[in-house]
Parts: structure tokens; C-alpha cells; sequence
């Protein structure tokens, strides 16, 4: 067998022959990994004795078996007794390898683009879920850890040492941290994870390599987005970051918490809206509407819809402001502002749009108390002299008058609070401003200019010239 072997026979006494009496023996085999041990009994001879279980154990003994002897093997030896067959007399405890760590991810490492499909089965190429976003305190990945094992021990009694598993490390790059407990591993900032060469980082920035179309479907991210190409007709960008586009904006839509800047200008196509919650900036600006937070800044606005909090500057040679509306809480410099066939162009500054648009809305709220109270004011009217008559109304009339009643006084109430309202947005709207419409070129008719409450008509082509609001109304003075 090749293992170490311990054999036991019975000595003869002075006197007998090999051919007259000898008893039962056995041979002990132990395994040279020391885990096993086998015994193969032989025939007594004549009148030779048979072994006891005694003397089974006491031979294990001096061979130096200790450890995971297999009673029932040798029971069954007794009870059977047969020859020349191994028996497996002892078995060692096997150690237990360690289970190696691992780190389980958090997050969809599929970077196949999958449509999202509706409630009646429709599938959406727009929307591919491209991005992996995450938040700031987002665990990214769990890490399992090693186990060391088990010790094992050989029929010898001795100890055999467990291997342990290996641990496992996380490989990590920017914004993302190990909790202190050394287990999760944490994104640092709102964005995209990113998972490459088993290294796992968070990007603020989110790039798209080409253009914004049916190969990445719809953006929605945390951070700021950077479009290598151009973004599409039909799709959107969603973001809390800036967005930067190195191409074009087709009539495609735009949401920034940013800024938002278009290389090569915005063709909007009538459709197209782009909405910054701070500047927006774009070599030209045609057939869209662009709201920002702040200013906006291009070489030409064409007939668009303008609205920001800041100021629109018009740069270049050109600096063309023709067609559209302007809603500008500052002031516009432009070059030149209308055209010579007359187009259509409204500026309006230094009106803010929101005390506007809550000023809009109050007024139709006091006309549509005004229209109910009149409703109402008829039904009262007429209760109240039956009640000085002493009409006898039934129970049901008498409580619907209550209940007009008490409506009307509180329609009444709303009706004070909406005016007071409306007379504070008033005064709002007609305070003082410094904002300004400058025309280094030429300003053609067809351009009407509101400076807050006040408007001006360009009914001439006036060259170099700043409208400026005035107490007398919009005066125009030489630049």
C-alpha cells in the first residue's frame, strides 16, 4: 500500500510448530496522509486463539492510533471475523478549508441598454436606463467576509492545521469611501457609479461619448451631464448638475440645476425647451424657448421665447434679437433687434415673471370670486326678504340659505385678501428698475419694448440707442 504498516502476530510457544497452532492476527495500515487507518485480520491456525476487542484496541494503541477509531468496524469484525479483507479501522477529522471573501455589489453592472416597457406593452426606445445613479450615503458594495475554517485532527492526534480563505479588498477610486467597520463600501457625492476593471467609482459627471439618441436613450442623472455630440430630436436631458453639449440641441428638452451650455447653438424647431436654474449659453438660440435662472448669452436669438432673472446679452458681430418674446427681469444688449420686413418682437424688463405670474393668477382669482359672489348675492338677496315677510320656508330651504349664506361671507373674506394681495404685486411690479434695452446697430419697427408697466411702440428704424424707463415713460438715449 505504500503506507506505514504495523503488523501483530502471535508469537509461538517453545515447542509448537508453524503447522500446529497460531492465532488470529492482524495487520494495521495507517495512511500516509495519517486520516485513515486500515486493519486486515488473518485466520488463526489450529487451536490459535481469537483476538478480543481488548486486544484490537490495545494494538491500535501501540501503533499510535488514537484518535477516530471506528468501533462499529470492529464490532462487525468480531461479529463476521473476516480474513484477508480491509477494514477501515480509523477515520481522522478532515479540516474544513476557509470560504474566501467576497464583495457583493450594490448596484446593475448589465451595461445592455434595456427600453423600459409600459403597463400594456409598449416599449420605449427613449428610455434605456443607461445610467447607474446613486446617492450621497449609498452603500455600492458589501464585502463578505473570509472564513479561517476548521482544524482538522489525524488518527494520530494531531492537530492538522485549516487553511483559511483569502480575504477580499475593495478596489475603489474617487468619491467613495470604506465604512469604519471596513464592510460597505459608500458613494461620497450624488452621481454615476461606475464599475470597470473590478474597481468601483462615483463620477459627478456623466459622459456621453457621442449624441444623445436612440443609442442612450433619455438622460436623468444627479450631477452634470457632458454631451460629446448633440442632443437629438425628441429626447431630453434631465439633471441637478450643468449640462454641456460640445454639439447641437435639436427641439429636444433640457432641465438643468445648472447652468446649460450648447456649443453650437440650439435649433428648437418650434418644440424644443431648455430651462436652466442659472445661466445658459449658446452660440445661437432659434425657434425655442429657453428660461434660465440667471443670464443668458448668445450670438443671435430668432424667434424665440426668452425668459430669465438675469440679463440676455446678444455678443458678435451680428448680435441678432429678431422675432419672439423677451421676458428679462435685467437688461439686453444687442446689436441689432428686429428686422428691416418688420418681424414681430416683444421685449419686456424688469418685470420679475414670477410676481407676475402670481399677480396673473390673483387676478383670475378675483374674477372668478367676483362671478360667484354675484351668483350668490341673488339667492340672499331673495331669502332675506322672505325672512323679513315671515314666509314660512320649509326645513331643507332654510338650511340651503345657511349654507349660502356662510359660503358667501366666506367667499367675501377671500375675495378682500385676494385684493390686498393683488394691490402689494402691483406696487412690486411698478417699482423703480435699472434695466435697459442697448442697440449698438439699429432697432426696427415692429418691436414693442415694455420697460415694467410702461410700453413703446418702434414705429422708425432708430440707430444707437438705450431705452431706458423713465418718470415721463421710455426715453431713448444716444449710445
Amino acid at each position: 500500500m505504500g503506507d506505514i504498516e504495523k503488523e501483530k502476530t502471535n508469537d509461538l510457544e517453545p515447542g509448537d510448530t508453524a503447522n500446529e497452532n497460531k492465532d488470529e492476527s492482524m495487520n494495521i495500515f495507517i495512511q500516509q496522509d495519517k486520516m485513515k487507518v486500515f486493519c486486515r485480520f488473518h485466520k488463526p491456525v489450529g487451536e490459535g486463539q481469537l483476538l478480543t476487542y481488548d486486544q484490537i484496541m490495545r494494538e491500535l494503541k501501540v501503533a499510535g492510533v488514537v484518535f477516530g477509531i471506528q468501533d462499529d468496524e470492529i464490532k462487525d469484525f468480531l461479529n463476521d471475523r473476516q480474513y484477508e479483507v480491509d477494514y477501515i479501522i480509523a477515520i481522522g477529522r478532515a479540516m474544513e478549508l476557509g470560504k474566501n471573501g467576497s464583495i457583493e455589489l450594490r448596484f446593475d453592472t448589465n451595461s445592455n441598454l434595456t427600453p423600459e416597457v409600459d403597463e400594456s406593452g409598449n416599449v420605449d426606445y427613449k428610455n434605456l436606463n443607461l445610467v447607474n445613479q446613486v446617492k450621497k450615503g449609498d452603500i455600492l458594495a458589501v464585502k463578505i467576509p473570509h472564513s479561517v475554517g476548521a482544524d482538522g485532527q489525524d488518527v494520530l492526534g494531531h492537530v492538522v492545521p485549516a487553511v483559511p480563505g483569502k480575504a477580499a479588498n475593495f478596489v475603489y477610486g474617487k468619491n467613495v469611501y470604506v465604512s469604519e467597520d471596513g464592510l460597505n463600501l459608500i458613494s461620497n457625492v450624488d452621481g454615476h457609479v461606475t464599475y470597470k476593471s473590478d474597481k468601483i467609482a462615483v463620477s459627478e459627471v456623466l459622459e456621453i461619448k457621442e449624441d444623445v439618441d436612440l443609442s442612450t436613450g433619455n438622460i436623468k442623472f444627479n450631477g452634470q451631464v457632458l454631451v460629446h455630440g448633440s442632443v437629438k430630436s425628441g429626447f431630453n436631458i434631465q439633471c441637478k448638475g450643468d449640462v454641456i453639449v460640445e454639439g447641437s440641441v435639436e427641439d429636444a428638452v433640457i432641465v438643468s440645476g445648472g447652468d446649460v451650455i450648447v456649443k453650437r447653438g440650439v435649433q428648437g424647431g418650434g418644440k424644443g425647451v431648455i430651462t436652466a436654474k442659472k445661466n445658459l449659453i449658446a452660440k445661437f438660440i432659434e425657434n425655442a424657448t429657453v428660461i434660465a435662472g440667471g443670464d443668458v448669452k448668445s450670438e443671435s436669438v430668432l424667434y424665440s421665447q426668452v425668459t430669465c432673472n438675469g440679463n440676455l446679452h446678444i455678443l458678435g458681430k451680428k448680435g441678432m434679437l429678431t422675432g419672439g418674446r423677451m421676458q428679462v427681469l435685467g437688461s439686453i444688449d444687442a446689436v441689432s433687434v428686429g428686422s428691416n420686413m418688420g418681424t414681430a418682437t416683444r421685449i419686456e424688463l424688469g418685470i420679475d415673471q414670477q410676481t407676475k405670474k402670481e399677480y396673473d393668477t390673483v387676478r383670475r382669482q378675483i374674477r372668478e370670486l367676483t362671478n360667484s359672489l354675484d351668483s350668490m348675492k341673488m339667492i340672499v338677496e331673495s331669502f332675506t326678504q322672505k325672512i323679513k315677510a315671515k314666509v314660512p320656508l320649509a326645513e331643507d330651504k332654510v338650511n340651503y340659505f345657511k349654507q349660502t349664506l356662510q359660503k358667501f361671507k366666506f367667499q367675501q373674506k377671500m375675495l378682500e385678501e385676494a385684493k390686498d394681495k393683488e394691490q402689494k404685486l402691483m406696487e412690486s411690479l411698478r417699482r423703480g428698475t435699472d434695466s435697459y434695452l442697448a442697440v449698438t446697430a439699429e432697432t426696427y419697427p415692429g418691436v414693442i419694448i415694455v420697460i415694467k408697466d410702461v410700453t413703446y411702440n418702434v414705429e422708425a428704424v432708430e440707430h444707437h440707442i438705450r431705452f431706458v424707463k423713465t418718470d415721463e415713460g421710455i426715453k431713448k438715449v444716444p449710445l
